[in-house]
């Protein structure tokens, strides 16, 4: 069936992806022979999310760097301690087989070595490419090239104040795509599952010759004569393998064997682990949309420090005639002039000679010349967002509205305006009586129960 389903591969182009995917999940990958796959589609936000529903992250003082030789990388392979424990002894499994010939050997992609060459990323990192992305995207396209179907009124922001309802209005029609919070980037496509410190690429990454998709690329790795040696010994020391990757392997923190190596840190749950390793992303989420948000704002300003403002004249009514063409000088016989300036109701006549001849027929309407109305422009500079203007114009009163609805827009707004306007009166009330930490709490548990469904929240298999 795999050698049938990588023909097709090659006799068809990327449209037939999808297909050939579906293919692959439901024939190829052989599950009913093993219980130690990984389904992302089931467990969506595996090491993403903690058993309570928070966005979540590692401390980076937990990391251990993995083993390997300096000439197979470039660079230090990282993932949580207990995890790097597993791995090593997974090598040493692997080597002590390989020199026991319990492997076979059939080339360069034999799968009787396992070598690290991915591991734990940067959110951080990651994070900050996002925000980036969204900065400019808002900026160079959104505010600065406006057009009238996204509502002119929200192009070029004078002050903050209109920097903010428009910044609004962009997160309110785009929704899910352009989310600002951490929790929302943690739980996007956008970021890696790698970032838990639980995920670890190897090589070898068995290829076929023409595949294009990680599908594909997988078919000759169940193939691969050392295929079930492979499986059983990710399990014996507590791994899964991608369902769709295979040469991708993710800590099993429900698997008793990677439990043993948890315990040795005194990690005696996945709560443990959680509590212990992770950082909850919605104890800085308020914090970081308003640092943001004055940063956007202020970086705003130092790309486009001034405003072209455009007005009538103040006195009088002023007209400026300009020839279509340069024909018209010939056809008209009219001196070379660029413009002709006539003010009405001053009595007076245009500062050229014979200016009757300009018309036709007496009629005062020639189609050789354009009458504009003369205007005028000034500049006027922006101001950034000081240090001062925080503590007294927009303190946290003026934050606790604008998070809620930044959050509900960036979930593509499930929340009802009567329910936002409930939830913001009530986290105001919260602040006013208890602090912003209990404000800022009520505000995490309204939005998690729409952020995602809790079967989705599952961790062990």
């Amino acid at each position: 069936m795999a050698k049938n389903t990588r023909l097709l591969a090659r006799r068809t182009g990327t449209a037939s992806t999808f297909q050939l995917r579906k293919l692959y999940l439901s024939e190829i990958v052989p599950s009913q022979q093993y219980t130690n796959f990984y389904d992302h589609t089931v467990s969506l936000y595996y090491g993403r999310v903690d058993t309570h529903g928070n966005a979540i992250y590692p401390s980076e003082k937990y990391l251990k760097p993995l083993r390997t030789h300096q000439s197979e990388t470039n660079k230090r392979v990282y993932a949580l301690n207990f995890v790097a424990d597993a791995f090593g002894d997974l090598q040493d499994y692997f080597n002590k087989a390989y020199k026991m010939n319990l492997l076979k050997d059939s080339g360069e992609n034999s799968l009787n070595k396992i070598k690290p060459v991915s591991g734990w990323k940067s959110m951080h990192d990651l994070y900050g490419n996002h925000i980036k992305s969204l900065f400019t995207n808002m900026v160079d396209v959104y505010l600065e090239q406006p057009i009238a179907s996204r509502g002119m009124e929200h192009s070029r922001p004078m002050n903050f104040d209109e920097f903010i309802k428009s910044t609004k209005h962009f997160h309110k029609t785009n929704g899910k795509h352009v989310g600002l919070s951490r929790s929302y980037f943690i739980l996007s496509q956008k970021c890696s599952t790698h970032i838990s410190g639980l995920a670890i690429d190897i090589i070898p990454n068995i290829q076929t010759e023409q595949a294009d998709s990680d599908s594909m690329n997988s078919f000759t790795f169940f193939d691969n004569p050392n295929f079930e040696f492979y499986m059983h010994a990710l399990k014996k020391f507590g791994f899964m393998a991608n369902k769709e990757n295979p040469n991708r392997i993710i800590a099993d923190l429900g698997s008793p064997q990677m439990q043993a190596y948890m315990a040795n840190y005194g990690l005696m749950s996945i709560d443990d682990v959680f509590e212990t390793y992770f950082y909850k992303a919605s104890e800085f989420d308020y914090d970081i949309i308003r640092t943001y948000l004055v940063q956007m704002y202020n970086n705003y300003v130092v790309l486009h420090p001034a405003k072209t403002i455009i007005t009538n004249q103040s006195t009088g009514v002023t007209y400026q005639y300009v020839f279509n063409s340069t024909n018209d000088y010939k056809n008209n016989g009219m001196p070379s002039v660029n413009s002709i300036k006539r003010t009405p109701g001053q009595g007076g006549t245009p500062n050229i000679p014979r200016a009757q001849s300009l018309n036709r027929g007496g009629n005062g309407n020639n189609p050789n010349i354009t009458k504009c109305r003369l205007t005028k422009t000034r500049l006027q500079e922006r101001r950034q967002i000081a240090e001062e203007d925080l503590r007294t114009t927009y303190a946290d009163i003026y934050w606790i509205p604008l998070y809620v609805e930044m959050l509900n827009y960036e979930l593509s707004s499930p929340m009802k305006d009567v329910d936002v306007r409930k939830t913001i009166k009530n986290a105001k009330d919260l602040y006013k009586n208890i602090d912003i930490d209990a404000a800022k709490g009520y505000i995490k548990d309204k939005i998690n129960f729409h952020r995602y469904p809790i079967e989705l929240l599952s961790l062990q298999k």
